[in-house]
């Protein structure tokens, strides 16, 4: 073992000699950026070693760090230690403290919980003509005819009830599984969980009254094992304990957001649960291997119910969870949750298109009672990563650019830049073509070939790099700059055509012009500060007019609240996974040629 002492933070940790730096830091909870999961091609994971002996440097690592490797820079995921030794952890290297959505637009549904409190008075002479007090307490409790009733309720049946007195009962689906006095205990409540890739984000719903009384999220615990799922799914097929490892840390997550609300877990009588069909495996501790392999089919994609004791989610011992159905391998649980919020169970009168783009998009097509749905690989370019200055939507990600005279940006938190967002290398794409800095195959010209009517400040940001014209975004105090690089600009180009390609093959499939699109309807994170309109020069979005296009928030958290308080909008939702028609659109024999065509900028 050697003992490894880590800048700023001034604490040490073990790390044993065949271990990476990566792996040392993630068991002691020190978490880097590292969206390959540790692959070495994502050069995300820069450290600093200022003291001791490592490896000798990796050809990854040469390829992505330069000269720097001469200042001391390494790759933690490709850095094993020969001795003890200091490393500085920058800034720009740390998971930043991402910016969450947590709301999205409300639905009125009829309010009948699978949980119920219901308050009935205790009299002998209720019990003359019975056959079993549990037939009296069903009668009592206006209660379904198949109450069930288990041991240990039985034996409360049997000592604690006295005549004359008033009691509260919690029946949960068709179980009758508590007896208090009235008054005694809180409300029941539910959690409605949206676990996502990055972030998982928890509403607790007071499931008497239906209110949401309050809203906790927390960054997903599995990043440490790659931003993606094509990360996660393949920690869980080749590691040992891989698939044990993911599930522990999702869990921990729902932990982590249980403590934050403050709520008695005694209190959570149900959990109702959305996410992407590999966040709904690793949470079940269902292998997700199937869905990193042709033809990507899961392993189950019904709604299931599961005692929550056997995931185990941190909720009163008889309660129980609810995991939403899901429609494909990449079409899951959260694109249902989403299809729910917005109304899609219903018939449509007209053309609507629902689009959550993220790493995954996933893109809903609905007219009248028609609805297709696929998925399509956006690529990590929109989460901030293979972008050399990217990061995810926290404090110091440039998240608005306006290039005119000037070159104006906004920083998410008000500080320093210190990295771009999905929405800030949208605008400045954008921006860059309209300025002809960039032509319409995606090339940036470098200074000499840039036009006369540029700015002096525009043209002077424009410099040489190591693979072409970089555009310098900011300049920070020490030294280093925020740059955009051709490469960027290619991986941009690969994510906004992966989009348009999938609209434009459910646009085909139902044999729809996009100029009769009605409604087109943005839910998720990175959706909700997308600039439209440069999302349309780029050609990512077809050219819808601006009072067509409506933000939906976290749709997939809204669907799993819905499913939670009414029992009518859960059995919609299986309803749903099942009615929609999926297309594979990477297998369609014109694919690749709808694909190339969209690479172009507009």
């Amino acid at each position: 073992m050697h003992a490894l002492t880590v800048l700023p933070d001034g604490t040490t940790v073990e790390s044993a000699e065949d271990n990476h730096v990566l792996e040392s830091l993630r068991r002691h909870d020190t978490i880097l950026t590292s969206p390959c999961g540790g692959e070495g091609t994502c050069g995300k994971c820069r450290i600093q070693i200022e003291d001791g002996s490592a490896n000798a440097p990796t050809p990854q690592e040469r390829s992505l760090l330069g000269a720097a490797l001469d200042e001391g820079a390494r790759l933690a995921c490709q850095t094993m230690l020969a001795s003890d030794a200091t490393v500085r952890i920058p800034a720009s290297s740390r998971v930043p403290n991402v910016r969450v959505l947590t709301g999205g637009a409300p639905r009125d549904v009829p309010f009948f919980p699978n949980v119920r409190r219901r308050t009935f008075t205790w009299e002998r002479s209720s019990r003359e003509d019975a056959e079993s007090l549990v037939d009296v307490v069903a009668q009592l409790l206006d209660a379904r005819a198949d109450l069930r009733v288990g041991l240990a309720m039985a034996r409360q049946l049997a000592t604690v009830l006295e005549d004359g007195k008033t009691y509260e009962a919690t029946i949960l689906g068709n179980r009758l599984v508590s007896i208090s006095p009235e008054g005694a205990d809180e409300d029941p409540l539910g959690i409605a969980l949206d676990v996502g890739t990055t972030t998982v984000v928890a509403q607790f719903v007071n499931l008497k009254t239906g209110e949401a009384v309050g809203t906790h999220s927390r960054m997903n615990d599995q990043s440490r094992y790659g931003s993606d799922v094509i990360a996660r799914i393949n920690h869980a097929a080749t590691e040992q304990d891989g698939l044990d490892e993911l599930r522990e840390a999702v869990l921990s997550t729902i932990k982590e957001c249980v403590a934050l609300s403050g709520v008695d877990p005694s209190q959570i009588y149900e959990g109702v649960v959305v996410g992407n069909t590999t966040m709904m495996h690793l949470l079940a501790g269902i292998s997700p291997e199937s869905l990193g392999q042709l033809p990507y089919t899961p392993v189950m994609r019904a709604g299931v119910d599961v005692p929550a004791a056997d995931m185990p989610m941190p909720f009163n011992d008889v309660a129980s969870v609810h995991l939403v159905a899901g429609i494909a391998g990449y079409v899951g649980a959260d694109t249902v949750g989403a299809m729910l919020a917005a109304g899609f169970d219903e018939e449509y009168d007209g053309v609507r298109l629902l689009a959550d783009i993220g790493t995954n998009c996933e893109l809903v097509l609905q007219r009248g009672s028609e609805i297709v749905a696929c998925s399509t690989p956006a690529g990590p370019a929109f989460e901030g990563a293979r972008l050399e200055h990217g990061m995810l939507a926290g404090p110091g990600a440039i998240e608005r650019v306006t290039i005119g005279v000037t070159c104006e940006i906004r920083v998410v938190g008000r500080v320093e830049a210190r990295g771009i967002c999905g929405s800030g290398v949208v605008d400045v794409t954008a921006q860059l073509l309209d300025a002809d800095v960039i032509e319409m195959t995606g090339r940036m010209v470098p200074v000499e070939e840039a036009p006369e009517s540029l700015s002096e400040d525009i043209r002077g940001r424009i410099e040489a790099g190591e693979y072409g014209p970089v555009f310098v975004l900011a300049r920070r105090e020490d030294g280093d700059r925020v740059l955009v690089t051709q490469r960027d600009i290619r991986e941009t180009q690969l994510a906004k055509a992966a989009v348009r390609t999938g609209i434009d093959t459910l646009l085909h499939s139902m044999d729809i012009p996009a100029d009769d699109i009605d409604e087109l309807l943005i839910a998720g994170g990175f959706g909700s500060y997308l600039n439209t309109a440069n999302a349309r020069r780029l050609g990512m979005i077809p050219d819808i007019a601006d009072d067509k296009i409506k933000y939906i928030g976290n749709a997939a958290l809204v669907g799993a609240r819905l499913a939670l308080i009414s029992a009518e909008m859960r059995a919609r939702g299986e309803a749903l996974s099942r009615r929609v028609t999926h297309v594979h659109v990477a297998r369609l024999p014109n694919f690749q040629d709808r694909f190339s065509e969209a690479m172009l900028f507009e």
